[in-house]
């Protein structure tokens, strides 16, 4: 009788042990769904963010060879054929000996440089959409091709001016941002950035919640100047 009765107890005590794991995983289970599911958003939201701020450089470095003579007295601005199709809408920063100097794209494609004395310099001239283009170079001489000599390279890079314009659509159409950025509803996401002199520039928050996961992703990024800096967003989804 003694034997009987022990095995019932641990029959009843395995029960109840099994009706508690049961309990225990009803209680957490969604818990752990919701868990996954931000974090699979939080996922997806960094690679839409940095897809959404990310743009083409394109880099055209090239050499004036010291033959003397090259531009005429008086003349304080050059031109070279780039060889950049549809270059009439792309704007140029020229950096000369580490020295930014004015210049811009003609609408036939030559890149005019202010520049009297070019013999015998190494330029690096950054081209992108995302820099502005208005600088007013006139009687530019066109230097013959055989006088310099160039390598054209395209990059991809984060830039200061499509993360700040997102952040600008943030706050003037957020549902439509979600949208295009794949955000189920019922989530909601904010995010900021860290500028090269730790200046936070962030979004407006909309609906927070309590539960809130975030991820910080560090950076370089090309700001207006063509300048290479370093940089993080932060992200938070809820």
């Amino acid at each position: 009788m003694n034997k009987r009765g022990s095995h019932v107890g641990v029959v009843i005590s395995f029960v109840v042990f099994i009706v508690f794991l049961v309990f225990l995983y009803s209680i957490t289970e969604p818990v752990l769904n919701v868990n996954r599911d931000k974090q699979f958003i939080l996922e997806h939201l960094k690679t839409e963010l940095v897809k959404n701020v990310s743009g083409e450089l394109i880099i055209y470095s090239f050499k004036i060879k010291d033959r003397g003579g090259l531009i005429s007295p008086g003349i304080y601005c050059f031109k070279i054929n780039s060889n950049l199709e549809d270059s009439s809408e792309i704007g140029s920063i020229v950096v000369g000996e580490s020295v930014i100097i004015a210049s811009k794209i003609s609408e036939e494609g030559l890149l005019l440089i202010n520049d009297s004395n070019p013999r015998d310099k190494f330029y690096k001239v950054y081209y992108s959409r995302e820099f502005s283009n208005n600088n007013e170079l006139l009687n530019c001489e066109e230097i013959d091709s055989k006088n310099y000599n160039g390598s054209l390279r395209t990059e991809g890079y984060i830039f200061e001016s499509k993360i700040l314009e997102l952040i600008g659509e943030y706050g003037r159409n957020y549902d439509i941002l979600k949208t295009n950025l794949g955000i189920p509803k019922g989530s909601d996401f904010s995010f900021s950035f860290i500028n090269k002199d730790t200046e936070e520039i962030k979004t407006f928050d909309k609906n927070l919640s309590v539960n809130i996961y975030a991820e910080k992703i560090d950076l370089h990024y090309i700001d207006s100047n063509a300048s290479i800096n370093k940089g993080a967003i932060n992200i938070k989804v809820w």
